[in-house]
């Protein structure tokens, strides 16, 4: 018997886990950290973009980011988790847009 309280993570695929960690490895470099992307400026526009931007390629037949070889489907992914995220932790969004 399950327990409501807990959410039921089976039900999530590690394998697509996975991919998404991968993307956030890949944007690791210099003298960037893991979580940079919560606190940049504007996070959520441009989480929104790229996750658009990504999808749209998918759409169009070009399965891989070119600058880092992975899925932009993963990538989209990546980006809507962070969305989620930042949902969630309205006091690190970053600076907003300046038409926000």
């Amino acid at each position: 018997m399950s327990d409501p309280a807990k959410p039921p993570m089976h039900l999530v695929s590690l394998e697509v886990v996975a991919e998404i960690a991968k993307v956030f490895q890949a944007g690791i470099h210099g003298n960037r950290h893991a979580n940079d992307w919560q606190t940049m400026t504007q996070a959520r526009e441009r989480c929104f973009s790229a996750a658009l931007r990504h999808m749209a390629e998918a759409q169009y037949g070009d399965n891989r980011d070119p600058d880092s070889g992975l899925s932009h489907l993963a990538h989209a992914a990546t980006n809507l988790v962070m969305l989620v995220w930042l949902e969630r932790h309205p006091e690190q969004r970053g600076a907003p847009s300046e038409d926000a």
